[in-house]
């Protein structure tokens, strides 16, 4: 696990939020909250980052699973 995140610590960068990434954030907010059920801010802040940066967001939060941008990680079964 300790090396699963040096490395990912390795290959991404941390984002300040700006008073652009949080106006798109609002925006983002107002939309997905029609969309999907349970949408929370703070996905909001993160969804904009990436867009706004021309970044992918990584996760396997299932409310990031349908979205452009983003790399799906599925939890494997074995």
């Amino acid at each position: 696990m300790k090396r699963s995140f040096e490395f990912i610590a390795s290959i991404s960068e941390v984002s300040p939020l700006t008073s652009d990434i949080a106006i798109q954030a609002g925006e983002v907010d107002f939309m997905m909250k029609k969309r999907i059920r349970g949408w929370p801010i703070a996905d909001s802040v993160i969804y904009a980052t990436a867009l706004l940066t021309a970044s992918k967001v990584v996760s396997g939060d299932p409310h990031f699973e349908s979205l452009n941008n983003v790399v799906f990680l599925k939890r494997s079964n074995s």
